[in-house]
C-alpha cells in the first residue's frame, strides 16, 4: 500500500481502502521493591584514549550490573575494519564484512578480565557485566600501545542489582508477587530463558540461600523487558554458651554468646 494512502498497484479505483495502524510497544518494566532500574552512574570510553576509569561510591560486598553498548575499531585507520564491541571482534582487520564473532576479553575490572552475562554475541552490541564492589573504587581498564589508529567507543551504565530482598529463615512461605508492582506479571528463571509463566513463584523461607527470578509486565498486549528480583533467606545466628557451669554462692561468671550485632538475654531461674 502506498505510504500516501493512494491507489495500490493492481487495484481498481473503487476498491475499499483500509488503514493499518501500527503501535510500537514501549511498556515499562515492573517495579521491584520500589526500584525501577535507572542507571545511577555512566561514563564513555573514547577508543582513541586509554580506558582507565575508577568508579567510587559502590557499597562494599554489593553486586552491581554494568551495561556496555557501542562499537569501536582498533589497530586500523579504517573505522569499518577490525571492529569490536564490549566482548567480541566481528570484523577482520583487512575486511569490512562481518566475520564469525571472536571472543575478546577487552574489559578489565580491578585487574581481572571480565566476560558478559550471558556470554553470547549480541548483534545489537549490548552486554551486561557484573561486579561485586570491594570498597576501594572499581577500576575499569583496557590498554593499547597506540591509540591514534582506533575509532568509536563504548558507553558504560551502572545499575544496582535491584535491592535484594532480605529475610530471616522461618517456617513461612512468601509469594514473590508481594514485591513486584505491575500488570499481568510473567515470571522467568533467567534473563534469556523461554520459560515465562504467570504462576507466581513461592519461596520456602526455611531454606537459607539466594533465589533469583526475572519478571515482566504486559500492558495492552505489549510485554516489557525483564527485570531481576533477588530474594535472600538469611540463616539464623547460632548462639553457643558452652557447657553448663555450676557456681557456688557468691561466685560469678561472664557469659559470651559470640559475636553478633545485638543481644537479648532472657533470665529464668530453675529450682
Amino acid at each position: 500500500m502506498p505510504a500516501n494512502g493512494g491507489q495500490a498497484k493492481g487495484s481498481s479505483d473503487d476498491a475499499t481502502i483500509q488503514s493499518l495502524v501500527c503501535t510500537a510497544c514501549n511498556t515499562k518494566k515492573p517495579a521491584i521493591n520500589g526500584v525501577d532500574g535507572v542507571a545511577f552512574h555512566t561514563f564513555y570510553f573514547d577508543a582513541i584514549k586509554e580506558l582507565n576509569e575508577t568508579v567510587h561510591g559502590l557499597a562494599t560486598g554489593e553486586k552491581y550490573k554494568i551495561k556496555v553498548t557501542g562499537t569501536w575499531s582498533v589497530w586500523s585507520n579504517d573505522p569499518s575494519k577490525n571492529v569490536l564491541d564490549a566482548a567480541f571482534r566481528y570484523k577482520a582487520k583487512n575486511a569490512s564484512s562481518n566475520i564469525t564473532p571472536v571472543k575478546m576479553s577487552i574489559i578489565g575490572i580491578n585487574g581481572v578480565a571480565h566476560r558478559p552475562i550471558p556470554d553470547i554475541y549480541n548483534s545489537d552490541h549490548v552486554y551486561f557485566f557484573e561486579v561485586v564492589a570491594d570498597g576501594n573504587g572499581e577500576q575499569f581498564t583496557w590498554g593499547d600501545n597506540n591509540y591514534g589508529d582506533n575509532g568509536g567507543g563504548m558507553n558504560f551504565e551502572f545499575y544496582k542489582i535491584l535491592d535484594t530482598i532480605r529475610v530471616c529463615a522461618s517456617n513461612t512461605n512468601t509469594l514473590l508477587s508481594d514485591y513486584a508492582v505491575g500488570q499481568n506479571l510473567k515470571w522467568y528463571t533467567s534473563e534469556i530463558s523461554n520459560d515465562g509463566t504467570t504462576i507466581v513463584p513461592i519461596v520456602d523461607n526455611k531454606t537459607p540461600g539466594l533465589i533469583e527470578y526475572w519478571v515482566t509486565q504486559t500492558i495492552n498486549g505489549c510485554e516489557s523487558d525483564r527485570i531481576q528480583i533477588l530474594y535472600l533467606v538469611k540463616p539464623l545466628p547460632v548462639v553457643e554458651l558452652g557447657v553448663d557451669i555450676d557456681l557456688c554462692s557468691g561466685e560469678s561468671v561472664i557469659l559470651n554468646a559470640g559475636n553478633h550485632a545485638s543481644y537479648l538475654w532472657n533470665t529464668r531461674i530453675l529450682l
